[in-house]
């Protein structure tokens, strides 16, 4: 099982008992998927301590949400090269608008992860419109692509699908950080990106796919994009959400899961709407307890996103936590101070 580990992450690698190769990486190394490697810490040698926590938190019935992540410190180094890159991927039509609400997100992308490249993959041919687009644009790195019609012959009708896949394949070819653009962030990835592979929980058993942190062929994302051979199209979160949690049970070493209060806090069932647009929240916590970022759910708070249209909205409800989350970037200055006005 994928374990927590309070005060820290300990990440497993698999390492061959006979000469001491990484058999994590290079990918070549393939390994049968009822096949055991034989395994021992990648830091015993140096560090046996660091791997003997007094408190594992296993993600096993709600037992996994007891762990804090603002206790989380940064990961042991394991020599991953995550880029200090940005995705963000488009399956939808040319000229569709491009909103308010996801200038904001896009502005707190530049200031807070800081990216040397922020890609925009899209379907070659459609992009968004707009006046927020025209600024948001200026900061992209564009990377169109044929659509994607199918997967391993199997249909992708829905954007939603066609989108899970181009992120996949964003990630192996370059790495770096993947988000939704409805995810705001709030605080740097810096100390995320030490490891091969970075996912979230959303709740129990489930890892959605809208942040992702992965280094340039990552062992998950070969196996995760793999995996869609047995793509339906009629299951809706298969692939994007179950998947990587029954790929992290089965593959251990090759991935690390974050709590959900790492980014998916409030989640889907706890009303979202209401919590980040509506509800008057208490004062700001110190920066060290903040999420990496926050998940707005456009799919489930779109009626909310769609009414910010301006900061005028952002003024008028200061006291939601989204409008608090941006007045506090935008004392720092930079994009989202220009944005909210």
């Amino acid at each position: 099982m994928p374990v927590y580990v309070r005060g820290k992450i300990c990440v497993h690698r698999q390492v061959s008992e006979a000469d001491g190769r990484d058999l994590t990486s290079p990918l070549s190394q393939e390994v049968p998927r009822d096949q055991t490697l034989p395994r021992r810490c990648a830091h015993a040698a140096t560090s046996p301590e660091a791997c003997a926590p007094a408190v594992r938190c296993h993600v096993d019935g709600n037992s996994a949400f007891e762990c804090d992540p603002t206790r989380i410190e940064a990961p042991l180094s394991l020599n991953a090269a995550v880029p200090n890159i940005v995705h963000w991927v488009s399956s939808g039509a040319d000229g569709e608008f491009f909103p308010y609400w996801a200038l904001l997100t896009a502005s707190a992308v530049m200031d807070v992860l800081t990216p040397e490249t922020f890609y925009f993959h899209h379907t070659a041919g459609c992009l968004p419109s707009g006046p927020h687009w025209a600024l948001v644009v200026q900061w992209l790195t564009l990377s169109p692509r044929p659509a994607i019609e199918e997967v391993y012959g199997n249909p992708t009708r829905l954007k939603a699908h066609r989108s899970d896949v181009m992120r996949l394949q964003a990630l192996l070819k370059h790495g770096g950080i993947y988000v939704d653009w409805d995810v705001l962030p709030l605080r740097s990835f810096a100390s995320l990106m030490r490891n091969s592979f970075v996912i979230g929980l959303q709740s129990e058993r489930r890892c959605a796919n809208a942040v992702i942190v992965a280094e340039p062929h990552a062992e998950f994302v070969v196996r995760w994009l793999d995996a869609y051979h047995s793509f339906n199209e009629r299951d809706w979160d298969g692939h994007s959400v179950r998947l990587p949690w029954q790929l992290a049970e089965r593959f251990p070493g090759t991935a690390v899961l974050l709590p959900r209060t790492a980014w998916f806090t409030p989640g889907p069932d706890d009303d979202p709407g209401y919590q980040l647009f509506q509800r008057n929240t208490s004062a700001q916590t110190s920066p060290e307890q903040r999420p990496f970022a926050l998940h707005l759910w456009h799919q489930i708070s779109g009626v909310f996103l769609e009414q910010i249209t301006g900061p005028e909205w952002l003024k008028e409800n200061k006291h939601t936590r989204f409008a608090r989350e941006l007045g506090h970037m935008a004392q720092r200055g930079g994009r989202v101070a220009a944005a909210v006005g």
